[in-house]
């Protein structure tokens, strides 16, 4: 259905799991996450003017999943070995083949999951912060997807703030800088105005601080 509203475009991240699936769609004035869990479809609306925050951490999910790949495949690796030279100048039986193919094709199914892992890149988890709550971004686990949908919302976020987007205070910039090391390693929290730097990148919009009127 929105494939066919010419108000939305798609963002190219999200993703599929074994019985459901997100996607994220881009209107003049919010982004909408769609996500389907069998059935059920649930759709939440995200207002360019109300996100204060894209808050990126990077995890260890990848690298722990790309050591458990990479000793998965090196013991299949010495199995397939010793199984088929144990069988070496003797005679082959089916059970023997079937033992040898099935060895063979783990090894190359735990090859291939490693292969991709590294190809997708680092993971991360996604946090979007409203003057409600603070919401985590379903699907949006690798970190260069993440990074493209930052830069994609940087600017609609920029255009809908314009008028709170003016250069941070001091105030402002401490406080950012104390959001960000409270929210751990691997976390940066930069204003939209300003583009990301580090590990991670947030928008946020800064409210001027008012000015006390002068004396008489």
């Amino acid at each position: 259905m929105l494939q066919r509203d010419p108000n939305y475009r798609p963002l190219k991240v999200g993703g599929r799991g074994l019985l459901s699936a997100v996607t994220y769609w881009l209107a003049p004035d919010h982004m909408l996450v769609v996500e389907v869990v069998g059935y059920v479809e649930r759709y939440r609306r995200f207002r360019y003017g109300d996100i204060q925050a894209l808050i990126i951490r990077r995890t260890r999910t990848a690298e722990i999943l790309r050591g458990i790949l990479t000793g998965l495949a090196v013991l299949l690796a010495i199995l397939e070995s010793w199984f088929v030279a144990s069988r070496v100048g003797g005679a082959w039986d089916t059970p023997d083949t079937v033992a040898a193919a099935l060895l063979g094709g783990l090894l190359v199914a735990a090859l291939l999951s490693l292969i991709v892992n590294l190809v997708r890149g680092p993971t991360c988890v996604c946090h979007l912060l409203t003057a409600v709550r603070t919401h985590e971004l379903p699907r949006l686990v690798r970190w260069r997807k993440a990074q493209a949908a930052l830069e994609t919302l940087r600017p609609l976020v920029e255009s809908a703030q314009n008028g709170t987007q003016a250069v941070p205070s001091a105030a402002a910039s401490e406080s950012t800088l104390a959001a960000g090391a409270l929210a751990g390693p691997g976390v940066s929290t930069t204003p939209a105005s300003v583009s990301d730097a580090g590990s991670a990148g947030s928008m946020a919009a800064e409210t001027p601080t008012p000015r006390p009127p002068p004396d008489v």
